[in-house]
């Protein structure tokens, strides 16, 4: 007498993955009628699926670890290039005072102001710009050990800072 195993099968789950499990607990004798949304399945059949399912699964796990890899690096970048390169040196209060301060520059046709605080702001830009191309590069890696070879030279940012103090901006009146 032959006996099939049977493979569930059922909707897509939200991450489009098939759902499908097989029910060794549901063996048919030949014979038998296969009740709705299930499939009969041979012994060979039955190994080949599991081959295919197994791997399916080593492969969904090792993008999901890339993923979070990729998630956990490009964390770590932005708070790198955040808090200890850009807001080390001029903090919100500092870079809200210096817009302020920079909109006023215009207003009162204040050149050389604007031409400082404008130093400021494109070396925050260059940051940020540098901080997007390693996040670019993060996302295009094809392996953890392509992720971990991104890095930032956070003391080569800095040393590139203008050194802009509102003291200095306050202190220029044309």
């Amino acid at each position: 007498m032959a006996l099939y195993a049977v493979l569930l099968v059922g909707p897509d789950d939200p991450r489009g993955r098939p759902v499908g499990s097989v029910d060794s607990s549901l063996l048919l004798r030949a014979g038998d009628v296969c009740p709705p949304n299930r499939i009969e399945m041979d012994d060979v059949a039955l190994e080949e699926l599991h081959a295919e399912f197994s791997s399916a699964v080593a492969l969904s796990v090792a993008a999901e670890r890339l993923a979070r890899t990729k998630e956990h690096c490009i964390h770590r970048l932005k708070y790198d290039v955040t808090r200890n390169v850009i807001e080390a040196r001029y903090s919100d209060a500092q870079q809200r005072s210096l817009m302020m301060l920079y909109q006023e520059a215009q207003v009162l046709g204040y050149v050389n102001r604007v031409a400082l605080i404008q130093m400021a702001i494109d070396w925050i830009k260059s940051v940020l710009q540098h901080y997007y191309l390693k996040r670019d590069e993060v996302l295009a890696a094809p392996d953890s050990a392509a992720v971990d070879a991104v890095v930032v030279d956070l003391a080569s940012l800095a040393a590139a800072d203008p050194q802009v103090s509102l003291e200095d901006v306050i202190a220029l009146n044309n």
